[in-house]
């Protein structure tokens, strides 16, 4: 895949997570993507995000985990993919807030 092309791709990724999380959160927490990285040949891609405040990290990832079938049907209708990702949240450790 070309570089263009797979930037492309990680900024749709990107902005439908965002979107889902939007939709899908209840709000005790402010969780962003920050990053999207594709793993193992494009089938895992690891949604990075940071969640104020801080102490709500680990409840925003259960959060997530708990959701990522939902997230992934949600994906299916925004992203044209061969193979849809299974996705992995993790905090993002560049951003400091847990």
């Amino acid at each position: 895949m070309s570089a263009r092309r797979n930037d492309r791709l990680l900024s749709s990724l990107s902005q439908a997570v965002a979107e889902f999380i939007s939709r899908e959160s209840n709000r005790t927490s402010l969780i962003t993507v920050t990053r999207v990285e594709l793993a193992n040949h494009d089938s895992l891609a690891r949604v990075f995000v940071s969640v104020l405040p801080p102490e709500q990290g680990h409840a925003a990832i259960d959060f997530l985990t708990r959701q990522e079938r939902e997230a992934r049907d949600f994906l299916k209708k925004r992203i044209e993919m061969r193979i849809l990702p299974k996705l992995v949240f993790q905090l993002d450790p560049g951003m400091g807030m847990h």
